[in-house]
Order: C-alpha cells, then sequence, then structure tokens
C-alpha cells in the first residue's frame, strides 16, 4: 500500500495529509451506521488499525434492526481492494444476489470470509447458492 499511497501523499502535501487523516478518523462511523435505513454492506478488515476491530463494529451492527450485513475479511488491513480483491469482489457479488456471504473457494490464500451480522430487516439469502 506504501508505493500507492505514499506518491499520492506526497503530491496532496503534508499539511492537508495530516488534516485529511484527522478527519478519517474522526469520521463518526459506527454512529451513522445506525442511522442508515437502505440495505448496507459494511466490508472490515480484522487486521484494520484506522476502523475498530470486527467484533465492536458487530456490536454496533447488532444494536439495530436495520439491513446492515457486516462481514469480515480475515488477515485483511484497511486497503482491501488492494491486499483482498477477489474476496472483496466476492462478498460484493454475493450482496447484490441476496445469497448468503461465505468464503470464496475461487479466492486462494489464507483469507476467510465470514458473515458476521445480517440485520433483521436485511433479506435473507436466497436458497440457490
Amino acid at each position: 500500500m506504501i508505493g500507492v499511497a505514499a506518491p499520492d501523499y506526497v503530491r496532496f502535501g503534508v499539511p492537508s495529509t495530516f488534516r485529511m487523516f484527522r478527519a478519517l478518523t474522526g469520521y463518526p462511523s459506527l454512529e451513522r451506521l445506525l442511522a442508515l435505513r437502505i440495505p448496507t454492506l459494511v466490508v472490515v478488515g480484522d487486521r484494520d488499525p484506522l476502523l475498530p476491530p470486527p467484533e465492536r463494529v458487530r456490536r454496533v451492527a447488532a444494536m439495530t434492526d436495520n439491513h446492515v450485513l457486516l462481514v469480515k475479511i480475515e488477515g485483511a488491513a484497511h486497503a482491501i481492494n488492494f491486499s483482498h480483491p477477489g474476496e472483496l469482489a466476492h462478498v460484493i457479488r454475493s450482496f447484490m444476489a441476496d445469497r448468503a456471504i461465505v468464503d470464496d473457494p475461487d479466492s486462494p490464500g489464507r483469507a476467510a470470509v465470514t458473515e458476521i451480522h445480517r440485520g433483521t430487516r436485511h433479506p435473507r439469502p436466497s436458497a440457490d447458492l
């Protein structure tokens, strides 16, 4: 991720980068999650240093019966789209098709995808897995 992010941060400027990082880490993501009323997919990595741990996100998501579907990708850090693109694409495809989200056997590696919360108002997965 350093090779991708560092040149952008240098072009963006050090002061701007620090302001952006402060805004990013101060954004009330979990509180906003509780207010959503639309089907929402939340994908977290169990090694993400910028977000609360998946268990904390699960506890917050469980405080609402809205349309939150929470998925954890083991071994993933913050930039899941770079480190685990196959797993992330599989999760999004499954979500869009209202299928249960399980580990993708076609994505090699040690990552495991786990559906850890499904709001009561979120459609149950289709039977055609």
